[in-house]
């Protein structure tokens, strides 16, 4: 028997494959695509063998230790698309590959895998965009439903992306209520046992509908016809740790590869979509729903208040309010800042109390007499005395949604006013207080008044995204409202305020389109964001300035610009000092081979962890 090398991927952030010789009993059983164990570093460690030969250019190589796949729980297709993916968001292969299993396959759990049925081949499909446009609940179920009954009949499966696990529920029953047809479920929040019981089934073929959040676009499923995703603008497709993929996005390289449908469903486009959609780069159909009876909507300018009032509610807003509440009218108001205060201040010294751990300052939570970081779980007691002069003059400033709910108590004391929660009875109050995951839930009813406040402290981040996110929560926000919403700003002239106002959305594409162009900012080019991170605060600047440094050196990539290291905000998270070097390109992969080639020469020395975050 001639010998056997296995190409094996270890899983560990690397972007090296290792080598093994097979031995001979084992040379039978060992297939690419299967998961083996092997000597690593003198440690028993998970492997993936993405090849096999007959030779090595090593000379002694250690032997694989067991292969715990016979059949093989990757195809080669399956490989391919993950590889891809891996030199799209410059993360390892093993990382990819990781990120598309269930945690107990990644632990090395010996399962039993049933062969693959063949396929039929059917008719050769194109690939087919859909957008679906501001669709009440039953027009979009209709099309969904009708969608999927075509991939069904032509036996083709259907993954269906949902951003929300609390989603999942509702369109589970509609799936299977209007199908008949089992479904698998995929989730975060599953048992490691749900998740494999999930998968071996979608693996073996046995079910055709995949229903989850964004980890479910990596579904085992071999011929897929459909895939949707709903709310396709929803932040929630990113995942925030490496590898950052967009659900969306790999959605979309998944349908172009398959030669299948894709649907997006969205009550506020994406402005990557409206601009796919708009220049028709490819062939896309748009499915509009019929016209919304709008709400009505006010911008109450208070920008010739002056800076100095303290009123968190205006003289005008408290009139609405007030007039809603005495025609027994509901009010929701809005406000994205959890706590009472959002931070403390001596007055004399101006010394701001900050997490040990972070650079952020600590809010304090009246309900629970705790100062909280935003970033992490560190709490601790309210203080009286400034740390650092000792005087008393401690102040808490900053409005959160409790001084709000305290004021409007102030104002209204007959009013039953609460702060929402997920078991609160909406039914049972007068006004409620809210932050933006209100709107990821399914409400039992519409508020007559929805009020919007703090609106600049969102148009204001330093975000590019900045203002097509406000648009974004500010359009879902009027869906809640039954007759009229409030949006109190100074900022009543902005673009994106003046196209709610009028009621026309594009106007909105059409300027901050305008505006990204003007800077070439997405979707015109990429924005790929290195992140630095280390215990050491100068060591890590050290590290941001010679990862830039390098990379200008190395850069010949025409319309790739490398922007100065910043340090990030915040500066501090969890105990780790932050820098970012920011790259905009017109070419991700050529970019992302000269961030590999720049972090390889630097990482191992170091001691700074390097990530990537392509597609911002």
């Amino acid at each position: 028997m001639k010998s056997q090398v296995a190409k094996v991927l270890v899983n560990i952030p690397l972007d090296s494959s290792f080598d093994y010789s097979v031995p001979k009993d084992l040379q039978k059983k060992i297939k690419v695509g299967s998961r083996i164990w092997v000597n690593f570093i003198n440690k028993r460690k998970l492997a993936y063998v993405i090849g096999l030969s007959d030779s090595s250019k090593i000379k002694k190589l250690k032997p694989v230790m067991e292969v715990i796949d016979s059949i093989p729980i990757f195809n080669s297709k399956q490989l391919a698309f993950l590889k891809d993916l891996s030199e799209y968001y410059c993360c390892s292969f093993s990382e990819m590959i990781e990120a598309a299993l269930p945690a107990m396959l990644r632990k090395g759990k010996e399962v039993e895998l049933g062969a693959t049925a063949n396929i039929k081949k059917s008719p050769k499909e194109k690939f087919k965009a859909t957008l679906l446009k501001g669709l009440s609940d039953e027009e979009k179920q209709d099309f969904i439903v009708s969608a999927v009954k075509r991939q069904l009949g032509k036996k083709k499966d259907i993954i269906f992306l949902v951003p929300e696990i609390s989603l999942i529920s509702h369109y589970y029953k509609m799936l299977v209520n209007s199908l008949k047809e089992e479904v698998a479920i995929l989730h975060s929040k599953q048992s490691d046992k749900e998740e494999l019981a999930s998968w071996l089934k979608i693996s073996s073929g046995k079910i055709r509908i995949v229903l989850g959040t964004r980890l479910a676009v990596f579904t085992p499923l071999k011929n897929i016809g459909l895939i949707i995703v709903e709310d396709e603008s929803n932040s929630s497709y990113k995942q925030d740790q490496v590898p950052h993929y967009n659900a969306r996005e790999v959605a979309f390289m998944l349908a172009r590869r398959n030669k299948a449908q894709i649907v997006l469903s969205s009550l506020v486009p994406s402005v990557e979509s409206f601009n796919k959609f708009k220049n028709k780069t490819l062939s896309y159909s748009t499915v509009k729903g019929k016209d919304w009876a709008s709400p009505k909507i006010n911008l109450l300018d208070v920008s010739r208040i002056g800076k100095g009032r303290k009123e968190i509610i205006s003289a005008a807003l408290e009139n609405a309010i007030r007039e809603t509440l005495s025609n027994s009218g509901k009010v929701l108001i809005l406000m994205n800042r959890k706590g009472f205060s959002t931070y403390l201040r001596c007055q004399s010294c101006g010394f701001v109390l900050r997490c040990q751990r972070c650079s952020s300052s600590l809010a304090y939570h009246f309900d629970q007499k705790k100062l909280f970081c935003p970033f992490c779980n560190y709490k601790s007691e309210p203080i009286t005395i400034c740390p650092k002069c000792n005087s008393s003059y401690i102040r808490y400033l900053g409005v959160g949604i409790e001084k709000l709910e305290s004021e409007l108590n102030r104002i209204f004391p007959q009013a039953r006013i609460s702060i929402w929660k997920e078991n609160i009875k909406i039914e049972n109050n007068n006004v409620i207080i809210a932050t933006q995951t209100i709107m990821h839930r399914q409400l039992p009813i519409l508020f007559d008044l929805v009020v919007a406040l703090q609106i600049e402290s969102l148009l204001n981040r330093v975000d590019f995204r900045a203002a097509e996110k406000t648009f974004s929560m500010l359009w879902r926000l009027a869906k809640l409202a039954e007759k009229q919403l409030i949006i109190q700003t100074r900022n009543a002239a902005h673009y994106c305020l003046q196209a709610l106002y009028n009621n026309k959305p594009e106007d909105f594409y059409r300027s901050e389109i305008s505006a990204r162009k003007a800077l070439d900012f997405p979707p015109l080019s990429h924005f790929i964001q290195i992140k630095l991170r280390g215990k050491n605060e100068t060591k890590t600047a050290t590290v941001a300035q010679l990862m830039f440094d390098k990379l200008v050196v190395l850069n010949k990539i025409k319309g790739t610009v490398i922007f100065e290291p910043v340090i990030a905000n915040p500066s501090k998270l969890r105990g780790y000092y932050y820098w970012n070097v920011l790259v905009k390109t017109k070419s991700v992969l050529k970019a992302n081979r000269l961030i590999r080639q720049v972090r390889k020469s630097i990482k191992s020395k170091s001691g700074v962890i390097i990530t990537v975050n392509v597609d911002l």
